[in-house]
């Protein structure tokens, strides 16, 4: 309704243009003319009334297009009602900026002689609207993904288009029973109950998964005697008496898990049950307690079809760089892995690094000796390069892998600086330095070396090889330093031969493996 009626002063400078073309427009009926504004007003009415666009909507806007005069002059609205558009964005640009303006200044006087806690304050503030959580307790800089489900995923897709729907169905179901008997049997076991209240909630789980077994068992024999039964298109009293045991079966197992339940909501407080109820989660069925076979009793499981539960391997990535940049977040991955609750089976380590500087990867080779200090077995994999300090990484694993066309070697040390004394001299220019102590500086860009200057440079980069060349041998006993200590790089099959490694194989092909035998494999990364 507002837009018409700033459309009525272009409506009334209309009526020449209406006049003008009056004679090449066909006669109208005086009784059925309707001027612009009264078409307008019957559209308005629509809208207003809750009707919409209606039929006398419809009809206005026929009667539009069939004159041209009044086509005319709804184009012109329609330009005037843009530009008055634009004009109100860009007054609501301006004040929007104005409005920020002043808030900024505002913020400054009221923080004046205190900016060091304002600037606390904007940081805080950044920080939650970047989502990060105010106690460090709820912190997930860490991420865990279970590589078990990857690789089921990828096998699931891959059997969903060639055996079909149902068996990728069947396979993504085995892993989740097979993850919800683990995440079960781990959260009772951290549960912090009485002896007695463990004592009862084994017993019930003992004695529900003797039964949810010999409930499946009938259960399979009568729905196969049901099959046969009715594939043979005819009546018989063993196929009746086939189908009532399935039914049978289906309530028996409802009453098998009421049966667990309430045994387990008797043995154990409320603050147990929660954490019961969180392992079990939206997917999880109690009916897979039984496909464990029993629960873990004194480190020995118990039942028909008992099993050790799987144990846990970590995989790491280190992808380095000159600077060994990501040594901290290594440092944090570690410090996760070290302060587990469960000791883990071994920990991989996916690493591809050309070297960099000492200090760097001296550093980041201190954090992987943690956990030989904590017995932890350490796997390094190599699948493309360790040279220089990403060697020196490698040696702190109790075994090292790489693939056939991976570099490994350059047991070495380098050291470079550029000099431009001779061009300074040219130019007339000269760089006044003052040290203290004898060698606070040996080679510098700026000065002409010494021999004496030389010789203490090559002596400390000496040092730092023989270094190197000690915590190879140390860490590698088998290996003929003198040979391999030359700063020469080889691939997989001579690495071998030189005992720098120990196997030729991917990283992806062992992770894989440790799936296979059952172990729990969960890829960690730290973020900051």
């Amino acid at each position: 309704v507002a837009l018409l009626g700033l459309a009525a002063p272009l409506l009334q400078g209309a009526a020449a243009a209406r006049a003008a073309t009056a004679e090449a427009t066909p006669a109208v009926p005086a009784d059925q003319s309707k001027s612009m504004e009264d078409l307008l007003a019957q559209i308005a009415t629509d809208f207003t009334s809750g009707n919409g666009f209606g039929a006398n909507s419809t009809e206005a806007l026929t009667e539009m297009a069939s004159n041209p005069g009044l086509a005319g002059t709804v184009v012109a609205a329609g330009g005037f009602v843009l530009i008055l558009s634009a004009i109100f964005s860009v007054f609501k640009i301006v004040l929007t900026g104005g409005a920020g303006l002043f808030l900024v200044k505002e913020f400054q006087t009221q923080f004046q002689g205190e900016s060091r806690e304002a600037t606390k304050v904007v940081e805080r503030t950044v920080k939650r609207l970047a989502g990060e959580p105010a106690d460090l307790l709820d912190e997930r800089k860490l991420r865990v993904k279970r590589l078990n489900d990857e690789f089921v995923g990828l096998q699931a897709a891959l059997v969903e288009q060639t055996e079909g729907k149902a068996s990728a169905v069947a396979l993504r179901e085995r892993a989740r029973r097979t993850r919800f008997a683990a995440a079960w049997a781990q959260t009772l076991d951290s549960l912090e109950v009485t002896a007695e209240e463990r004592r009862k909630v084994e017993q019930a789980v003992s004695d529900f998964t003797k039964e949810e077994l010999k409930r499946r068992s009938e259960f399979e024999e009568a729905r196969e005697a049901w099959i046969r039964s009715t594939l043979t298109n005819k009546f018989s009293f063993n196929g009746a008496f086939s189908r009532l045991s399935l039914g049978f079966a289906l309530d028996k197992e409802l009453k098998l898990q009421d049966k667990l339940i309430q045994s387990v909501r008797e043995a154990l407080p409320a603050a147990a049950l929660e954490r019961l109820k969180d392992a079990v989660g939206a997917d999880g069925d109690l009916g897979w307690i039984a496909d464990a076979g029993a629960i873990q009793v004194g480190g020995k499981a118990e039942g028909s079809s008992a099993r050790p539960l799987p144990k846990h391997v970590y995989v790491l990535t280190f992808d380095g760089d000159p600077a060994a940049a990501g040594a901290s977040m290594l440092a944090q991955e570690v410090d996760a892995v070290l302060g587990a609750a469960h000791k883990p089976e071994e920990v991989v380590l996916r690493l591809k690094s050309p070297g960099g500087t000492v200090t760097g990867y001296g550093f980041a080779a201190a954090q992987l000796m943690r956990f030989r200090e904590h017995g932890v077995r350490l796997v390094v994999c190599v699948d493309e390069l360790a040279a220089s300090g990403g060697y020196l990484m490698a040696c702190c694993a109790d075994r090292i892998l790489c693939s056939p066309w991976a570099a490994i070697g350059s047991i070495g040390v380098i050291s470079g600086v550029p000099n431009v004394a001779d061009r300074l001299g040219r130019e007339g220019l000269r760089v006044i330095q003052t040290t203290a102590g004898k060698w606070k500086r040996t080679v510098d860009p700026f000065q002409e070396p010494t021999k004496e200057a030389l010789a203490k440079a090559q002596s400390d980069i000496q040092m730092v090889y023989r270094q190197f060349a000690d915590f190879v041998k140390a860490n590698r006993p088998g290996v003929e330093i003198d040979e391999v200590a030359t700063g020469e790089v080889w691939f997989g099959p001579d690495a071998l031969a030189r005992g720098l490694v120990d196997e030729l194989r991917t990283s992806q092909d062992y992770v894989q493996r440790r799936v296979a035998e059952g172990h729990e494999v969960f890829a960690l990364s730290y973020s900051e």
